[in-house]
């Protein structure tokens, strides 16, 4: 049987490619026109075919000679050797050349520009001048600007200069004395302390607006004034600071120092500092600490985008003995989080003391090992060179909640022993301070009194003493017992007592009552002295006490830090909770309107299954028909064949007998016929 085609599409007419050709030739083209690729914006005719042998020999002598020479084209135009490309024909097959197989250059003959020129070659045939490896590494880069707050700064300005005795006394009366005497005591390698700007950022990326802290992991925890004190061994007082714009001020140090600057740069400071260390004076001394604490400002805890400070931190750094009165590691801990909250989405335009925050990481996390656990201050005991390969492998929101340490950080007991024996050294250095201060004026006062004297009166009190020594020996006779008893051999005393006795006004009688007054004081500083000594002993105990209600205050604190953490996280997870409550009830509406949409699919299958059903029914009843009328048909062909066969061979052996008949009739008329030959 023959298959039925269910293609819709027609049959392709195929035709005889020699029927084919003589139609195309035997239809005459007008010719048409072609964009000039000399000339661009014109067209130009093709050839008439009378036209083709001669223009074919032409360019064929054009070939040969462009084979030979192989230009590269004009060098000022910027065109190369484009004898590679596919090359472009008409359709009577003449070739297209270009400017350059011809020899014409447009820019020389004024009519377009090299630009142009050039815009009229493809791109992907022009020389593209090649990228440096360094580049395609710049672009490949996500580059992060440096952060200008670091420790290398000040370590490499007190490695160049040299401070002396009075530098450093100076300085131990800055807030900055434990941090500064690192330096100094060549504590601190530069390579372990110097930061990674990008692990600055990952941490600031971390940031939560919502609780103003930090999520490392599951757990949240925040910046606090103890982290910065402690990390960089700062001292504070309760003073505020408003570090506001503010213009240049008036004073005596700005007047010494910066009399023409319009600002507080790093060379600006540096420049005085080393002019301040070059003088001898006292205020020179003060000036190297005040310039010292500027730079720690400007390139550590205040640092900005640029690379000045304002003139506002003069007005804290210039009494150096107010400075420990002000709170510096809240002002630091404020700019910093300020900047923080305003960008921490785009980390790269954060400043302040960004420093602190991966010596804070170490110091809230278990993630890295400290090289020292009594180092003072605290960033001594971290390697950020360590954690950066820490942070290589792991990121921050990966930290288990068991490696994150979100309580408050507390003195240790080396800390508070160091700062006990500072406030003591600073102490005894004040009170030798003072006693020189005061052997310096009693100097001053002894020269002005010797000054002032006069000869007239210097006259008199000779006559005085001689008088003071006749009595004496007058009546020394009669009281030289006692005398002896009461002064033991001192004169002074054995004047006064006789001149007691006597009542005798002299010119230096005040000079004895000032003697009384003095004793009188000196008694007096005694009993000063006891009541100081009570004094201490009960400040003793109160310290005792404070100290055990500090105790209990720390741990009372630290339980409600633990707490409020708990509390926090528990906030957090309770807020995720919601947040995957909505989610499922949101899916499982989906999922019922999935549901309803499927069922309402299922039952269209189904019916569709059903009338499926049925059309295999018909069709197999159709079938069975089909083959029982093939199968009556095909019987029916049977019998009709046979009786066909039956009629044709009935027919065969009737027209057999026949032509035997005929034969024998032709023979026996031969032999007639031979007979009647040979009778003849």
């Amino acid at each position: 049987m023959h298959k039925k085609s269910f293609s819709k599409t027609p049959e392709a007419k195929l035709k005889d490619p020699v029927v084919e050709q003589e139609e195309t030739s035997s239809t005459p083209k007008k010719p048409s026109h072609e964009i000039d690729e000399i000339f661009s914006g014109k067209k130009r005719k093709k050839p008439e075919l009378g036209k083709t042998k001669k223009l074919t020999e032409d360019v064929a002598v054009k070939l040969s000679k462009t084979k030979k020479k192989k230009s590269k084209g004009s060098k000022e135009s910027g065109f190369v050797d484009l004898h590679s490309w596919p090359r472009k024909r008409t359709e009577d097959g003449l070739a297209i050349y270009t400017e350059e197989e011809l020899g014409i250059n447009r820019a020389d003959a004024g009519e377009t520009s090299t630009k142009e020129a050039k815009a009229s070659i493809p791109a992907s045939k022009q020389i593209k001048k090649k990228k440096t490896v360094t580049e395609v590494r710049r672009r490949e880069r996500n580059y992060l600007p440096q952060y200008r707050s670091n420790l290398s700064a000040i370590d490499k300005l007190i490695k160049e200069i040299d401070l002396n005795k009075k530098h450093i006394s100076a300085l131990k009366k800055t807030p900055f004395w434990t941090l500064i005497q690192a330096f100094i005591s060549n504590q601190v390698d530069s390579t372990s302390a110097k930061k990674s700007d990008n692990n600055v950022a990952e941490i600031i990326r971390t940031f939560n607006p919502k609780y103003k802290s930090f999520k490392l992991g599951d757990k949240v925890v925040s910046l606090q004034k103890s982290d910065i004190s402690l990390i960089f061994g700062i001292s504070s007082g309760k003073g505020t600071m408003n570090l506001s714009y503010g213009k240049k001020l008036d004073t005596p140090f700005i007047a010494r120092r910066f009399p023409h600057e319009k600002r507080l740069t790093a060379k600006v400071i540096k420049d005085a500092l080393l002019e301040a260390l070059n003088g001898r004076g006292k205020n020179d001394t003060e000036d190297v600490v005040r310039l010292i604490c500027l730079f720690l400002c400007l390139t550590l805890f205040f640092s900005t985008t640029g690379r000045s400070i304002g003139w506002v931190f003069v007005k804290y750094i210039e009494d150096l003995d107010n400075m420990n009165k002000y709170d510096w590691s809240e002002a630091i801990l404020n700019t910093l989080m300020c900047s923080i909250e305003i960008s921490h989405r785009s980390p790269e335009r954060v400043t302040g003391c960004v420093t602190a925050l991966p010596f804070w990481l170490c110091e809230h996390t278990t993630i890295l090992e400290p090289q020292g656990r009594a180092n003072i201050p605290r960033f001594l005991k971290w390697d950020l060179r360590k954690l950066y390969k820490v942070l290589k492998k792991k990121k921050l929101d990966s930290i288990r909640s068991k490696e994150v340490q979100g309580a408050e950080l507390k003195k240790t007991i080396a800390e508070l022993k160091r700062e006990k024996k500072n406030e003591e050294v600073s102490e005894e250095e004040e009170e030798d301070e003072n006693e020189e201060q005061e052997d310096e004026q009693e100097e001053e006062g002894e020269e002005g009194e010797n000054s002032n004297e006069e000869e007239p009166g210097h006259k008199e009190e000779k006559g005085a003493q001689e008088t003071q020594e006749q009595e004496a020996a007058a009546k020394g006779d009669e009281n030289d017992e006692p005398l002896a008893e009461d002064v033991m051999g001192n004169i002074n005393t054995l004047c006064d007592a006789i001149l007691a006795q006597s009542h005798i006004g002299l010119p230096n009688e005040p000079t004895n009552e000032m003697r009384k007054q003095i004793d009188d004081k000196s008694e007096r500083i005694k009993q000063l002295d006891d009541e100081n000594d009570g004094l201490q002993n009960s400040v003793k105990l109160l310290q005792e006490e404070n100290q055990g209600l500090k105790r209990s205050n720390e741990e009372a604190q630290e339980k409600f830090g633990k707490i409020v953490v708990e509390n926090i996280t528990l906030t957090v997870e309770s807020e995720q909770f919601k947040i995957e409550v909505e989610r499922l009830t949101e899916t499982s509406k989906q999922l019922e309107v999935d549901k309803k949409s499927l069922e309402e699919q299922v039952m269209g299958l189904r019916n569709e299954r059903q009338e499926v059903n049925q059309e295999v029914a018909d069709l197999k009843n159709f079938i069975k028909q089909l083959q029982e009328e093939n199968v009556s048909k095909e019987q029916q062909e049977i019998h009709e064949t046979d009786h066909f066969k039956t009629e044709i061979a009935k027919q065969l052996g009737n027209d057999k007998m026949i032509l035997e008949k005929h034969i024998r009739e032709l023979t026996n008329e031969s032999e007639n016929n031979q007979k009647t030959i040979g009778g003849a």
